[in-house]
This record gives structure tokens, sequence and C-alpha cells, in this order.
């Protein structure tokens, strides 16, 4: 024996009597296979990109922590103490460039 629960907010009533969605239908492969050339095509230039950004990210990176640490070290970011603290840190030939 079943019970149907009565729906006891508006909320709930909406929930009921709303149309139920219309089911969404796939695509047949041989429109796939059509679209395939394309997407591929997509897919391999938002990998381009993707691996372009994470480049040049690496590079700002790279640059910015390399300024950051000789501005320490010439004591023109913090002071002498700091320099001298940095020196003894961080060896020369830290982030010197291409190697």
């Amino acid at each position: 024996m079943t019970t149907s629960v009565r729906p006891s907010t508006p909320k709930q009533q909406e929930r009921v009597t709303a149309a139920p969605r219309p089911e969404r239908r796939t695509p047949s492969r041989v429109l796939l296979q059509r679209r395939a050339p394309e997407a591929l095509r997509r897919h391999v230039i938002r990998g381009f990109v993707r691996v372009g950004i994470l480049l040049v990210g690496d590079a700002v990176a790279f640059v910015a922590l390399r300024a950051a640490i000789r501005a320490i070290r010439d004591g023109v970011a913090f002071g002498a103490v700091a320099a001298e603290w940095a020196s003894q840190v961080v060896p020369l030939g830290f982030l010197g460039g291409w190697q």
C-alpha cells in the first residue's frame, strides 16, 4: 500500500505542479563524427593556450623573484640587515638566468 504525501508549502506545490523537463537527446554518431575535426582542433588550441599561459606565468614569477632577491641583496628594499641576511641565506648564483 502506497501513501501519497501532500505538499505543505507553496514552494513544494510548485515543484509538484511544474512541468517535467524535456529529455535531452544526444547527437547521433554521424553528427559527432562530422564535428570531430572541429572539436579536436578546439581542444588542441585550448591546450596550447593553457601551456602558453603557464609558461608566461612562470616567466613572470621568475623575473619578479629575481628582482626581489636582487633588491633585498643590494640593500635597496629592506636595508643593510636584510641585505646581509639575504647574502648569507641565498647563494650568489641563485636565479642567475639561463644555465
